[in-house]
C-alpha cells in the first residue's frame, strides 16, 4: 500500500507570504532513513529554496503542517500533526507480520492471540535493543 503525506510550511520573507509544500512518499522516506529534522530541507529542495539562504533559516522557524495523508499514514494524522515515529513503528510491525506470514504456515488473522503474542515479543525485543544502544 502506498503511503503519502503533504508537508507544508507557512512563513513570511521580505514581506511576502510563502507556503511551499511537497508530497512525501513515506515508503521512500523510511528507506532513505529520512528523519523529521530533514522535512524542512525536503520542502526547500522541492521548492527551489537555497538551503544556505536567510529565506531557508526563516522557513525553519515555522512549524510544518501535515495534510492529505494516504494509506496507513491517515491513522497517524490529526489536527495538522503527524506522528511520524508512530507511523514508522507501525510500518515495522507490518513488515514483521508480513515476514511471519511468508515464513509460517499459519493464518494469524484467525489466531489473534498468537498474532498479539508475536507482536508483543517483537515490541519487547525492539525496546530492549533501543535500551542497549
Amino acid at each position: 500500500m502506498s503511503n503519502f503525506i503533504t508537508i507544508s510550511v507557512e512563513f513570511s520573507f521580505k514581506g511576502i507570504e510563502h507556503r511551499p509544500s511537497v508530497v512525501l512518499d513515506l515508503e521512500k522516506s523510511i528507506s532513505k532513513n529520512l528523519q523529521i529534522e530533514h522535512f524542512h530541507a525536503a520542502i526547500a529542495q522541492n521548492n527551489e529554496i537555497d538551503m544556505y539562504s536567510y529565506e531557508f533559516e526563516v522557513m525553519q522557524t515555522s512549524p510544518i503542517v501535515y495534510s492529505e495523508a494516504k494509506g496507513l499514514a491517515t491513522d497517524f494524522l490529526a489536527d495538522g500533526q503527524f506522528d511520524y515515529h508512530g507511523f514508522v513503528d507501525a510500518k515495522d510491525e507490518q513488515r514483521f507480520i508480513g515476514e511471519l506470514y511468508s515464513t509460517l504456515d499459519l493464518n494469524l488473522e484467525s489466531n489473534p492471540k498468537i498474532k498479539e503474542a508475536l507482536l508483543l515479543a517483537y515490541r519487547l525485543g525492539k525496546e530492549q535493543g533501543q535500551k542497549s544502544s
